[in-house]
């Protein structure tokens, strides 16, 4: 499975193009969300989710601009809370996690997303 989501998103020399999340910022999007019995619960305010897909909508901008998918890498820990999240402000957004990633596939990030609050 890795391989077919891989090769949808490289390009012809079998680089990924993404952008990435800084710790800090993946670190506070893992404390805003929990699995429950009854399936994913994002606990960030919606205004939390708005400044998120705002930074994350800047920063894929420059990947549209060089004509690549809009995707971004995250840890698995956060690849489904962050695809929800952004799902109804970024519907076109691809999150993959690392361990989607094939061993043949060159990550080229072409920025790194933070949201500028200083770690705790």
């Amino acid at each position: 499975m890795a391989r077919n989501i891989c090769t949808r998103y490289r390009d012809s020399q079998g680089r990924l193009h993404v952008v990435t999340l800084d710790p800090a910022l993946e670190d506070r999007i893992r404390a805003g969300f929990d699995h429950t019995e009854r399936g994913l619960f994002i606990r960030m305010s919606p205004q939390a989710i708005e400044a998120t897909c705002r930074l994350i909508a800047k920063e894929v901008e420059r990947l549209a601009m060089a004509n690549h998918p809009p995707v971004v890498l995250v840890s698995p820990q956060i690849r489904a809370a962050l695809k929800q999240m952004t799902l109804a402000h970024l519907p076109q957004l691809v999150v993959l996690s690392y361990n989607e990633v094939t061993r043949d596939t060159q990550i080229e990030s072409v920025a790194m997303i933070s949201d500028g609050v200083p770690a705790r």
